[in-house]
């Protein structure tokens, strides 16, 4: 299983193993903030359903927030993301793989994982015999921020950052 979310400043702990933060008090749970962001619905089937393709990228869920995909592999695999503009994660969730990008090699086993910069546009993975990768990305066109597309201002970067010819 593995734990693909959204970035966010927010986190709901509701059992913290006990930890203490570095003044040696129990760390803040948030029980009733994070049962009231949990949907309870039941979902009679909550599997990602796919066809199995070694040396393809397959398509396993896309949201508005991120998209996951299964690269199975056996031979190494080049992949273009000069069109995508952000980052993407590889979780290696089998095998002994390898990423690169930027003229870097990132050696991976099953469950570590690679963050390759939006500034790729060429990524390379390799497995030491067979190997399994979760890809991650958010798409920039999925992406919707409604308070930015109602102001005036179009330069995103200049509302983000800050501006002084405002």
């Amino acid at each position: 299983m593995a734990e693909i979310q959204q970035p966010s400043d927010c986190t709901y702990r509701i059992y913290d193993y006990s930890r203490r933060d570095a003044d040696g008090n129990l760390r803040e749970l948030h029980t009733a903030e994070a049962l009231d962001a949990i949907d309870f619905g039941v979902i009679s089937d909550g599997r990602s359903h796919y066809s199995y393709e070694p040396n393809r990228t397959v398509q396993l869920v896309s949201s508005p927030y991120f998209t996951t995909s299964l690269i199975a592999l056996d031979e190494p695999m080049r992949k273009d993301f000069s069109e995508l503009n952000a980052f993407v994660v590889y979780l290696c969730v089998e095998g002994v793989c390898a990423v690169k990008a930027l003229d870097t090699i990132c050696p991976v086993h099953a469950g570590e994982c690679v963050l390759v910069p939006a500034t790729a546009d060429k990524v390379e993975l390799h497995s030491q015999g067979h190997g399994k990768f979760l890809e991650v990305y958010i798409d920039p066109s999925q992406w919707k921020d409604e308070e930015l597309q109602h102001r005036n201002d179009r330069d995103w970067l200049a509302q983000f950052v800050g501006s002084d010819n405002r």
